[in-house]
């Protein structure tokens, strides 16, 4: 998990300005999917 952190900061740190808002609309449409994720699941079992 530390790894992962790691490259994450490297590759945010060594980013353009552009694909640094590039990967803040992905990580946003990420974070979006995966709350439909824990919805669709939590239905499942109720």
């Amino acid at each position: 998990m530390g790894i992962m952190a790691g490259a994450v900061t490297y590759t945010i740190s060594s980013a353009s300005s552009r694909q640094k808002n590039k990967i803040k609309s992905s990580t946003g449409r990420a974070i979006k999917a995966m709350g439909d994720v824990i919805d669709g699941v939590t239905g499942i079992f109720n």
